[in-house]
Order: structure tokens, then C-alpha cells, then sequence
């Protein structure tokens, strides 16, 4: 079809005719890419752009050692935070994008971009399979462990911090899939702050997994709230971590 700009905006009042294409910025496309979805997919992963790779590298390091070698994970522009281990940041995003060959099945060989791989990988380095103990010079010397001098620690995200309680109860139902839930919260929550009644679940759906827990924007699970759970109403890259007397009172 023909795109046009809107002039103002209005629909009624078409201006130049547009094409899709790559901001001039970056590498071109392909020459046998079409300027189409799949094409911006492909080119988004192309080996001339190491960006997504590190991008991916860079979260995937967040989860298991509660920061990113690049910090602001969500900015890695000039207004982010420059890489803690530039060299191996880079090292990851082009091992992330290797192919490699199974061993099982020669004939199979993996097209790169193995997410369980890479996750395998990580957690079997000595750097994350460092001791969490420090010592006073070592946290003299490296407060915030920007220089991986010793294991991660840091706090579970809400949905874990739930998961943990019942698990450690002999209560945690592990089953995977199916509908959301709606598992025990204080009676009245709803009807003060959206007027509508929360029936609560029974049974086995009382201590399913919290990733499983319906979310409702209005009237949030109150865990949630209180242990720094996004809204759910703009995208969220990072988590924010807090220290309240309500995270106390809640465990």
C-alpha cells in the first residue's frame, strides 16, 4: 500500500509518500533484504551488528549477578553507563552469536543465539561460582563488586520471594501453564480501590508459581507493590530495589 506522512497528523491531509527503511545511522540492509519485517529481524541480528547480541549478553549477566556489566541496561547510548569488562562483554555477544555443532547430533548444528547455552555458560564460570563472603579490604576496594571480586548477592524479585516462602513451606505447586490465579490478599483491596469484588481461588491454585498470579493494573497484588514489582503500565527493564519496614512486616 501507499504510506503517506499525515500532515499535523490528520488523516484527511496526506503529505509525501514514505517507504520503510533503516535510520541512514546505522548498517544498511542487505542487498537481498526486503524492507519488510523479517528483513529489519534479520538485520537486527546480523552479524554486522553486534549491538543486540551484547544488549542480550548484557540482561542475561544482570539476572545472574543482580547487575549488568553495562549497568543502565536499559540505555546503552551516550547517556549509559560505559561497560565494567568492555573486552568481555564483547567476548560474550560474539560467543552468544556463534554457531556451534552438537555433539549429540552432528548433523543438527545450532544457527547461534542459544540462549541456554549462554545461561550454562555463565553460571559455570569461576566468576559466578566465586564465594559471596567479602572481606573488609575487598569491600573497601570494590563496594559495589563492579570488579566481579567475589560471588553475587543480591535480593529476589518478588514473584521469587513468594515462590521461596511456599517452597520452603513444602507448599509450592509446580505445575506449568494454564490459567492465571488468584491466590490469598486481604479482603477488601479491590472494592476500596476499584470497586469490584476479588474472589479468591481454592485448592492447589492458592500456591501456584506468583508468575501465575492474575494482575490486576487497578488493584495490584499487594506482594507485588511491596517488593518492587512493575506496574505492568510501561515496559520496565531494570527493577528497582527498595529497603522497606513493609518488606519486613510482609516476610
Amino acid at each position: 500500500r501507499t504510506t503517506h506522512i499525515m500532515l499535523k497528523g490528520n488523516f484527511l491531509a496526506p503529505g509525501s509518500v514514505v517507504e520503510p527503511a533503516i535510520p541512514a545511522k546505522f548498517h544498511p540492509l542487505r542487498q537481498a533484504e526486503a524492507a519488510n519485517r523479517i528483513g529489519v529481524a534479520r538485520w537486527l541480528t546480523d552479524e554486522d551488528n553486534p549491538l543486540t547480541a551484547r544488549v542480550m549478553v548484557n540482561r542475561f549477566w544482570a539476572q545472574l549477578f543482580g547487575t549488568g556489566l553495562v549497568e543502565t541496561e536499559e540505555d546503552f547510548g551516550t547517556q549509559g553507563d560505559v561497560p565494567s569488562h568492555p573486552e568481555l562483554l564483547d567476548w560474550l555477544a560474539v560467543e552468544f552469536m556463534k554457531p556451534t555443532v552438537s555433539p549429540t547430533v552432528p548433523d543438527d548444528p545450532n544457527t547461534g543465539w542459544d540462549m541456554k547455552r549462554l545461561l550454562k555458560l555463565l553460571v559455570m564460570s569461576a566468576s559466578y561460582r566465586q564465594s559471596a563472603q567479602v572481606s573488609p579490604a575487598a569491600l573497601a576496594k570494590d563496594p559495589h563488586n563492579r570488579l566481579i571480586s567475589r560471588g553475587p548477592r543480591y535480593r529476589l524479585e518478588a514473584e521469587m520471594v513468594r515462590d521461596q516462602a511456599l517452597y520452603a513451606a513444602g507448599l509450592l505447586v509446580e505445575k506449568i501453564g494454564g490459567p492465571s490465579v488468584r491466590p490469598y490478599q486481604p479482603a477488601g483491596l479491590w472494592k476500596e480501590l476499584a470497586d469490584t469484588e476479588y474472589v479468591q481461588d481454592t485448592g492447589e491454585n492458592l500456591y501456584r508459581r506468583t508468575m501465575y498470579t492474575f494482575f490486576y493494573r487497578s488493584a495490584p497484588y499487594p506482594l507485588f507493590t511491596t517488593f518492587d514489582t512493575p506496574d505492568l503500565q510501561t515496559t520496565c527493564t531494570r527493577r528497582l530495589r527498595s529497603n522497606t519496614p513493609l518488606q519486613a512486616l510482609t516476610l
